[in-house]
């Protein structure tokens, strides 16, 4: 990002993030169908997860790696750790902003597959505005994938050549669809994927099952394709305990998510000066220190029900930081 007179610069980069496991990130009890639902944006009812959460996520990997004295990597990064009674000294910011985790892929049943991988111009329309300020000199790259998707009439859904259908059947719903070449998105979409060679399938996976599908159907999708469990809790005597059932909402698996990460290296560099045996006034590279902590914890937890083996989302930091 550019700096203005009166403002802080960040550079950013994106966290991409491929859930493993149904993700519960939850916002407590509602006056609704389900009893426990899963974060929504309140304009779009599209699923996310709020920055607070991921940013915690992050520092918890930190702490594990850095430690949390007040002259760690993790301070510098994350800012002082929240008192933990009145009074104390003075908290100090960090260097590094989150953003909340903004869906791009979301799974639905389909015919066909095993799952179809769905999105929408919106969500496309807002990762260029994201990811182009991440990294500029792929940004003509990155626009051009996009307008290859979006050119034409999008009241119809799109897919890729290699898709084996006349028609996305996903869901309930029978979308027709206009076969096209969306070459140039789905390797973008391989490129900023989590994972390694363990996840080859999956990125095989993006020409056979892919669909760019209108706003609106996307919207339904997003509001009445999750996953939704009914929890119980049982007596010694393996009965049901009277009022103990409850539904849980849960973001599926192989939903693809990405956070905006910035980083204010002024803010860094002045506090990596003013610590003890820190030379010269370079400075650090903090995405150094970001990439290390995904590297040694490329699965993260995030969310509730840990316990069952839920929220263990797979991460990758975009553009990789080169030391």
């Amino acid at each position: 990002m550019a700096e203005a007179k009166g403002q802080r610069m960040f550079e950013t980069r994106l966290l991409t993030m491929l859930a493993e496991t149904p993700v519960h990130a939850g916002t407590g009890a509602e006056l609704g169908a389900v009893d426990l639902p899963i974060q929504r944006e309140r304009h779009t009812r599209f699923p996310t997860i709020h920055g607070s959460g991921v940013k915690g996520v992050l520092r918890d990997l930190s702490e594990r790696i850095n430690g949390n004295d007040k002259d760690s990597i993790t301070t510098m990064l994350f800012g002082s750790p929240p008192p933990e009674g009145p009074g104390g000294n003075a908290l100090e910011a960090g260097s590094l902003v989150v953003s909340d985790a903004r869906l791009l892929l979301l799974p639905v049943r389909s015919v066909g597959h095993a799952f179809a991988w769905v999105t929408s111009p919106y969500l496309l329309s807002r990762f260029l505005r994201d990811a182009g300020d991440c990294q500029p000199s792929e940004r003509q790259e990155i626009e051009a994938a996009i307008q290859q998707a979006l050119s034409g009439d999008l009241t119809k859904g799109r897919v890729h050549t290699a898709f084996p259908l006349d028609a996305a059947m996903i869901e309930e719903i029978e979308l027709p669809v206009e076969k096209k070449d969306l070459g140039k998105l789905i390797a973008l979409l391989e490129k900023i994927m989590p994972g390694g060679e363990e996840m080859r399938y999956w990125r095989e996976l993006l020409p056979k099952n892919l669909v760019v599908a209108p706003d609106d159907v996307f919207a339904d999708l997003a509001l009445h394709g999750t996953e939704v469990v009914t929890r119980v809790r049982l007596t010694v005597e393996k009965t049901v305990q009277e009022g103990a059932l409850w539904t849980e909402e849960y973001l599926p698996a192989d939903s693809l998510l990405y956070s905006v990460i910035g980083l204010e290296q002024q803010r860094l560099t002045r506090k990596w000066n003013g610590k003890k045996g820190a030379t010269g006034n370079g400075g650090p590279n903090g995405w150094i220190w970001v990439a290390d902590l995904i590297q040694k914890h490329p699965v993260a937890q995030f969310g509730g029900k840990e316990t069952i083996g839920r929220g263990f989302l797979r991460l990758q930091l975009w553009p990789v930081a080169n030391k």
